[in-house]
């Protein structure tokens, strides 16, 4: 018999972690460094881009605890919408969208960090999340960690 986990998962140590490592280096950059940014093209530029990619990311994120929330409480595997493309789209949509969105806002050299820093996170903390699928949901689970990517999006996956 296995321990259930929390609804949240390893989601409050991600995110706890995650913010105070964003804080830390926002005041480092605006302390120490503020001069050391970046652009592509123009600041606009970087504005636009930025604000696309946390519009993609915050609807993804919340569209992915829905559905996760939905499945969990009919004790079922979560892998269809956005699970079919990626394992773990709630991490994925901070690490992919949000937080880069937010360093490129910033232009903060010194942030570029950030998101390294949550894909580790990300890829220490599932693993704990995947061991419990596994367990609870066996076979089923094994399959769908083969044909899905965990944080990446698999995207070509339903065109091959």
């Amino acid at each position: 018999m296995h321990k259930e986990m929390n609804r949240l998962g390893v989601g409050p140590k991600f995110a706890l972690l995650g913010l105070v490592y964003g804080a830390v280096i926002l005041v480092l950059h605006y302390s120490f460094f503020p001069t050391l940014t970046f652009t592509l093209i123009s600041k606009w530029v970087n504005i636009v881009l930025g604000t696309i990619l946390i519009i993609i990311g915050f609807p993804l994120f919340i569209l992915s605890g829905i559905m996760v929330h939905t499945h969990i409480g009919k004790g079922k595997l979560c892998t269809t919408g956005v699970y079919a493309y990626c394992r773990h789209p709630l991490y994925g949509a901070w690490v992919l969208f949000v937080v880069p969105g937010i360093v490129m806002i910033t232009g903060s050299v010194v942030a570029i960090s950030w998101p390294v820093f949550l894909y580790i996170l990300c890829k220490i903390y599932t693993a704990e999340e995947e061991r419990y699928l596994r367990t609870k949901f066996g076979d089923e689970y094994l399959r769908y960690e083969k044909e899905v990517y965990a944080i990446f999006p698999k995207i070509w996956r339903k065109y091959s």
